[in-house]
């Protein structure tokens, strides 16, 4: 997903035809197009019109792509969608999941000129969105059964309220138990339109801390929380930014922290998670606690302010998901004297 315009987001998945390099290929420039054609296209049908037709010429291979784009305007709610013969997206809202009806526009790079037709949707607060690709519904038993959209519906009934990281890991795990071989590759995004705060930093620097702490800070203002929760979420951040700017991303070319805030008020707690594409690295293991007499040079790299954060939070998990690091750490503002 990425950040189209102000206060709006687009999120795009995408599956195609075919194996091996020359399929790569393909979805490689599909990619590129499709990134290029939401910046400067005027019309979500013309991103798939131009996108299609560059993906036709010189088609030697007869490939094709499936997509699903949405464009979410984060202030209305607004979602504007277009489905190029993709799964249907599934919404989680008030605890159930149910397949969005949409109009099953034509694969791209299939046939020239063909007009596609974009829909509207609204979001409530809290509604979850679930993107996939066919490798979650075709996933297969020993009996060659497959796992099937109503599984699926099932289960993200049942995960209806967990965050969107643990659905994913959750929907991940229901497929590793169902099915012995992978036979498709397969790709889960989950979005959750909320109260939320969500800030992306692209090669991370002080300039780039600065406008995530900035940013949160005005969320929990906006949510009417005390300034005693803003300084500690502050320092959260300054030293889960500044650790992994000073000691992460080595090898990594385009190194990429996200940072998101979020209030929920019926459960009062506040839910800070703290996402990068660095190497695997499990900040929670060995966090230890300094005493009077420790030598602060003895501390790992980062190991004090880790300790800030575990400290400071209710709950603290670590996630390892789609090549990346996720940290989430919550906090029952309970604890602090808050009130609703």
């Amino acid at each position: 997903h990425k950040k189209c315009c102000e206060n709006k987001v687009a999120i795009v998945i995408a599956d195609v035809s075919g194996k091996g390099i020359p399929a790569a290929l393909f979805m490689m420039r599909g990619k590129a197009i499709i990134k290029e054609k939401i910046i400067y296209s005027k019309t979500l049908s013309d991103v798939f019109y131009e996108a299609n037709n560059l993906l036709y010429e010189n088609n030697k291979e007869n490939l094709f792509i499936t997509c699903f784009l949405a464009v979410i305007d984060l202030n209305s709610g607004k979602m504007e969608y277009i489905n190029a013969g993709h799964n249907k997206l599934v919404v989680i809202r008030d605890g159930k999941a149910f397949e969005l009806d949409s109009k099953t526009n034509f694969v791209l790079g299939g046939i020239e000129d063909f007009n596609y037709e974009s829909e509207e949707f609204m979001l409530n607060q809290n509604d979850k969105l679930f993107f996939y690709t066919d490798g979650v519904t075709e996933a297969q038993d020993i009996d060659g059964n497959l796992f099937g959209i109503e599984r699926l519906l099932s289960s993200l009934t049942e995960y209806a309220n967990l965050s969107p990281e643990l659905i994913v890991s959750s929907i991940s795990s229901d497929l590793d138990k169902y099915s012995d071989v992978q036979f498709d590759d397969i790709t889960m995004i989950v979005f959750e339109y909320s109260n939320v705060a969500l800030i992306s930093s692209e090669n991370p620097s002080t300039k780039g801390l600065i406008t995530v702490t900035e940013k949160i800070s005005e969320h929990i203002k906006k949510n009417k929380l005390s300034d005693e929760l803003n300084a500690k979420i502050s320092i959260i951040i300054d030293e889960l930014y500044s650790n992994k700017v000073k000691y992460g991303f080595k090898g990594i070319n385009h190194p990429l922290i996200i940072v998101k805030g979020k209030y929920e008020d019926k459960e009062n707690r506040y839910i800070l998670t703290f996402i990068d594409n660095d190497l695997e690295f499990n900040p929670l293991k060995n966090v230890k606690e300094p005493t009077m007499s420790d030598n602060l040079d003895d501390f790992e790299e980062g190991g004090l302010g880790l300790f800030i954060v575990n400290s400071f939070a209710t709950n603290i998990k670590y996630l390892r998901m789609e090549e990346q690091n996720i940290l989430i750490i919550e906090k029952d503002l309970n604890e602090m004297g808050e009130k609703k």
